[in-house]
């Protein structure tokens, strides 16, 4: 297996991965925790008390039953009644309420049954952000860096470097500022030298940011911002798989398994990568599933790497799916099977994994369009069965 170095726009995508997982600003299933975040908390009051509170302008009371009008613990509410919650929501903004501007957003944005209205959208994060909310600075700039108008994708990284002084986003603004100056944008703030001046600033005011040591790493180790350094690049990614950062964890798993600046110990590259599939992230996934199947670190498991692959393409990744094909075509799978061979490599190829056609012609002598036809239209009923089962669309 051949170590795998990410490039900077792997490291591009991959940040904005760990921003819709960071940040609360984007999950709309996980809003009401910012109710806790404000003073004072009314999580635990009856509906009566916070209408009671309501009537007498509480803003807090306000934004609270807003909120639990479209969440409860599980999610959104099945019987949320969205057009109430807005006009609660609106009123708790107008009043003040900083984290009501984060909920108002997604309807602003299309969500909730309703229509995108970016102007709206622009007036009302501008306005919290301007009585000096740290959230509405993050959303600010998450929403129009990418704006055609020059002054408000300006006043987007104006925002957004302010908001890593917010010690209430700055975990979920620094990833986001870096992303910009890294250049995911384009060209307009891309600035390598300041992104790694910026992710050591993070570091310092943070050192718990766990994804800004993977970024750190990255830098030094390809030398993106100045000079490489690659055993600083270690340090770093030490630190983030400690802090339990799965591309740190997978990151650093690969070096060991290469022996790649520290002794190689197929052992410690399996923990390592074990982690990092723990929690989903796909490289190690596909890692995790091939270092079983293939008995590195850790006794042969056929079973473990089928099932690992099953996860990775329940989340639509053609690796996984061509190594489900794999599986099913060598006899590694629970049954051997061509047919499902056949529709997971096709499958696979449909997307985007272009060395799913190797095994194609390796396996069923699928060299020209004519004989990829007929194979995909023999093994359409298995296609279909796998696309149920991995909740798959095209």
């Amino acid at each position: 297996m051949q170590s795998v170095v990410k490039s900077k726009t792997g490291y591009r995508k991959t940040v904005r991965q760990v921003l819709a997982a960071a940040s609360l600003l984007l999950l709309p299933a996980v809003l009401p925790t910012l109710a806790s975040a404000q003073t004072p908390d009314y999580s635990s009051y009856s509906t009566a008390r916070l209408q009671n509170l309501a009537q007498s302008g509480d803003a807090e009371a306000i934004f609270t039953l807003g909120v639990t009008l479209i969440f409860d613990e599980n999610g959104i509410r099945p019987d949320a009644d969205f057009a109430k919650a807005k006009a609660l929501l609106t009123e708790a903004d107008n009043r003040g309420h900083d984290a009501a501007s984060s909920i108002l957003m997604l309807y602003y944005d299309g969500e909730f049954g309703g229509e995108p209205d970016p102007v709206k959208l622009e007036a009302m994060l501008s306005r919290a952000a301007g009585r000096g909310s740290g959230e509405a600075k993050l959303n600010y700039g998450l929403r129009f860096l990418g704006s055609e108008d020059t002054a408000q994708s300006n006043k987007a990284m104006r925002y957004l470097k302010q908001a890593t002084a917010d010690e209430t986003v700055r975990d979920a603004a620094y990833p986001a500022l870096l992303d910009v100056l890294y250049g995911a944008e384009g060209e307009k703030f891309e600035d390598s030298v300041a992104a790694r001046r910026t992710a050591q600033e993070c570091i310092n005011v943070t050192p718990g940011n766990a994804i800004c040591h993977y970024i750190l790493a990255q830098d030094l180790e390809n030398g993106w911002g100045g000079a490489v350094d690659k055993p600083a690049s270690l340090k770093h990614y030490l630190e983030g798989a400690k802090l339990g950062e799965m591309q740190s964890q997978w990151a650093l798993g690969m070096k060991y398994l290469n022996g790649d600046g520290v002794a190689k110990n197929e052992r410690t590259a399996f923990e390592l990568v074990k982690k990092s599939a723990n929690q989903d992230f796909h490289d190690g996934l596909l890692t995790f599933a091939a270092m079983n199947a293939l008995g590195q670190g850790t006794p042969e498991n056929k079973r473990a790497a089928f099932e690992t692959y099953e996860r990775a393409a329940s989340f639509g990744s053609g690796p996984a799916m061509r190594g489900l094909g794999a599986m099913y075509c060598l006899g590694d799978a629970p049954k051997t099977d061509k047919d499902l061979c056949a529709a997971a490599l096709i499958l696979a190829y449909d997307m985007e994994d272009d060395s799913a056609a190797d095994l194609l012609g390796e396996f069923f002598q699928v060299e020209d369009q004519a004989s990829y036809d007929a194979l995909k239209s023999r093994t359409s009923a298995s296609r279909t069965e796998l696309m149920r089962r991995y909740n798959l669309e095209f």
